[in-house]
């Protein structure tokens, strides 16, 4: 019996990952025992620098026993960005290419994005750093970027406004992880029609 409990619970969490957009192809480890996913960070050089690990019981506090906690190198600190791998840097990020990078603050949004087939990286701050806008638009240069903005009281997430071109805020959810992705690809589509 205590065998078919924990498999309802992994199935639980498993679903929950689903939920939030996680995928096979999604690059994380997930450690099924204590229901944890680290996400890596990797330098546009392809070096893992730091990961952003979620325990999705947690509570959401800023500490190292949080739903979300972040660990990045030394010297990459001020420039963390999950995501970048998606883009293709070498690539996607060249002035030719047309469609918008969405830029996000948490990874479960913009996994929500990719899910919806946009390319998107998140910050994992609602308050860019200087040093991090100017190595973002840097890379970014000659790109559409659009930040998706939580819709929440504090207003945070406009930091994104001075990193992106332009800016969409959420308005059926806090924030674009909350959205199903049938709601996310509806409002999306409809925001990002040109």
């Amino acid at each position: 019996m205590a065998l078919l409990s924990e498999m309802a619970d992994k199935r639980s969490f498993y679903n929950h990952l689903l939920d939030r957009g996680v995928r096979e192809a999604t690059q994380c480890w997930i450690d099924w025992n204590t229901e944890r996913v680290w996400f890596p960070l990797w330098s546009v050089t392809g070096r893992l620098i730091g990961y952003q690990r979620y325990s999705w019981e947690a509570p959401k506090v800023r500490s190292n026993k949080g739903r979300y906690f972040t660990w990045i190198t030394e010297e990459y600190k001020p420039l963390a960005c999950w995501g970048m791998y998606q883009l293709s840097l070498l690539g996607r990020l060249s002035m030719g290419h047309s469609q918008p990078i969405l830029v996000t603050e948490g990874v479960f949004d913009a996994l929500r994005c990719i899910q919806c087939g946009y390319p998107a990286v998140a910050i994992l701050t609602a308050t860019p750093s200087k040093q991090f806008v100017q190595w973002f638009t840097m890379l970014t240069q000659g790109r559409n970027t659009i930040g998706v903005l939580d819709n929440d009281e504090s207003g945070a997430g406009k930091g994104l406004d001075k990193l992106c071109s332009s800016s969409i805020m959420c308005e059926w959810h806090k924030d674009i992880g909350d959205h199903n992705e049938q709601e996310a690809r509806e409002w999306l589509n409809e925001m990002l029609v040109y």
